[in-house]
């Protein structure tokens, strides 16, 4: 008779797994009439009970099961260690003339050794959820965005986030990117001068520097019990910089340009 396989068990087969057969009387009855071995190289088979070319073993047991009795078939998956991977039993009628198939589907019982299991899988999402942030995008048409934890503190990487139309800043003010209540609705700024007076102590250079601070910027936050901290300070002789931040977003960014310059300056904003 033929007899289908098909196991639950998530994850590969190893290499010297085996399938194991055994033929019982009806239940309660435990007096093992047959019992059969054959190889496993994945989660389903289909194997003819009797016959040697398919089994690596078949060992009798008490006697051999006559043809048309009522029985029950116990099938095992067990790994090259012999951990018992999954099992299932089924209640059949012992056939060894016409060879018609059953289809046996075992339960998930058992030991699970060395392989992907669904509970493996809800372990691997308590675990995703634990390790990734959602952070809110701050352009029009999306909403969040999933990334590593680390990411809530650090904001987006810099090379994630697009440049905001920019405009001109200069002397001493305060500047935000308001939006759906949460402060300044960015991850960041980058700025350049756009003009600067002459006898500023430049010194030219792949990266163009001052003698003089050109810019002050500062990311102010609020504390959780009230009140409010600089978070962030960038104080520059470069001709241009940039600063990225993470969640919460800060309230607002303070800044000092040296009289006489322009700045041009945009939000860094995560478009994804």
């Amino acid at each position: 008779m033929q007899v289908i396989f098909s196991s639950d068990f998530i994850g590969p087969i190893q290499l010297g797994s085996i399938w194991e057969v055994d033929l019982f009387p009806p239940a309660p009855s435990e007096l093992l009439q047959q019992h059969w071995v054959y190889p496993a190289t994945q989660g389903s088979a289909i194997v003819t009970l009797g016959v040697q070319d398919d089994a690596i073993a078949i060992s009798p047991g008490q006697s051999f099961m006559p043809h048309g009795l009522p029985a029950r078939m116990v099938v095992r998956l067990k790994d090259p260690l012999g951990a018992v991977i999954d099992q299932g039993a089924q209640t059949i009628t012992y056939d060894t003339q016409t060879g018609l198939p059953y289809m046996l589907t075992t339960t998930g019982s058992g030991t699970v050794t060395g392989g992907f299991t669904a509970t493996d899988r809800e372990v691997m999402g308590t675990i995703q959820a634990a390790t990734y942030a959602t952070l809110p995008v701050t352009t029009i048409g999306a909403s969040a965005v999933q990334m590593g934890l680390e990411q809530l503190l650090k904001g987006p990487p810099v090379d994630f986030l697009a440049q905001s139309p920019d405009f001109l800043i200069s002397g001493r003010t305060t500047i935000n990117r308001p939006g759906n209540g949460v402060g300044t609705l960015a991850y960041g700024y980058r700025w350049r001068i756009e003009t600067a007076p002459a006898g500023l102590g430049k010194l030219d250079g792949q990266v163009v520097e001052y003698e003089q601070r050109i810019a002050q910027f500062a990311v102010i936050k609020t504390r959780l019990g009230g009140g409010e901290y600089v978070a962030q300070l960038q104080n520059s002789h470069d001709g241009s910089g940039e600063a990225t931040w993470g969640l919460p977003f800060p309230i607002r960014v303070d800044f000092d340009i040296l009289p006489g310059v322009v700045v041009r300056f945009a939000w860094l904003l995560f478009a994804q």
